[in-house]
């Protein structure tokens, strides 16, 4: 017991990490700062299971059964997104799985998930981003799950335009048929997690879920690390 008490402290000593959203520095295996968590918005539990609204607004609209999201996507956390993204902190993403990871720990169908896959990028714009960060935080999460993480299971097929600059509508006639699983034998019968960076309306990881639950997924849950405030 007095050993395993020693290493903690001795890690905490020797090794420290840097909050996500402020760069203080913090204690081994922590990630935001308790000013930072307090000024974040994050989200209230009563909430529809799968458009996260008060007064739903998804109707059954959606594939997937449920979305788990820890934050609103403003401010500091939108700041993490946007590095995380095109600013080459792709490190970001260590920080928000273990964010996700609590948030899945309050889950009541936690026990139910097989395996962890990630949302894909086309290849092109992953080559030159260097990764995809949606791709990190599911193998980061799934670590921490101790669950399968299968790389790459669903493909791009083809290139699309950024989903953040159009309409609802055009939104979903953008990623129609631009996602393909070509070996579903690691999803038959099986519950799937889908990781994402940010939930707009939707319509990627809706997408998505379709093809997995097309191709022989028993269910899809969704984890994200922010939702975009409706206006």
């Amino acid at each position: 017991m007095w050993i395993t008490v020693f290493i903690d402290r001795l890690r905490h000593m020797i090794f420290t990490s840097k909050c996500l959203f402020c760069d203080e520095l913090l204690h081994y295996n922590e990630f935001v700062c308790d000013k930072c968590i307090n000024e974040i918005v994050q989200l209230p539990q009563d909430r529809c299971r799968s458009c996260l609204e008060k007064d739903c607004i998804c109707f059954g609209k959606y594939y997937f059964s449920y979305l788990i999201s820890p934050f609103v996507y403003e401010d500091k956390v939108k700041d993490a997104i946007l590095d995380m993204k095109f600013n080459g902190f792709g490190y970001n993403a260590k920080a928000f799985s273990k964010i996700i990871f609590k948030k899945l720990n309050e889950f009541k169908y936690k026990r139910e998930i097989d395996l962890v896959v990630e949302v894909p990028m086309y290849y092109k714009k992953r080559w030159y981003r260097g990764y995809n960060q949606s791709e990190l935080i599911a193998k980061y999460l799934s670590y921490e799950m101790g669950l399968d993480y299968y790389k790459r299971i669903i493909t791009k097929i083809r290139n699309t335009k950024e989903q953040n600059k159009l309409s609802y509508n055009l939104r979903l006639n953008n990623l129609r048929d631009c996602y393909k699983i070509f070996d579903n034998s690691k999803i038959k019968g099986k519950t799937v997690l889908l990781v994402d960076d940010v939930f707009t309306t939707g319509s990627t990881v809706n997408e998505c879920s379709k093809v997995l639950l097309e191709n022989g997924a028993k269910k899809v849950f969704v984890a994200t690390c922010c939702v975009v405030k409706k206006e």
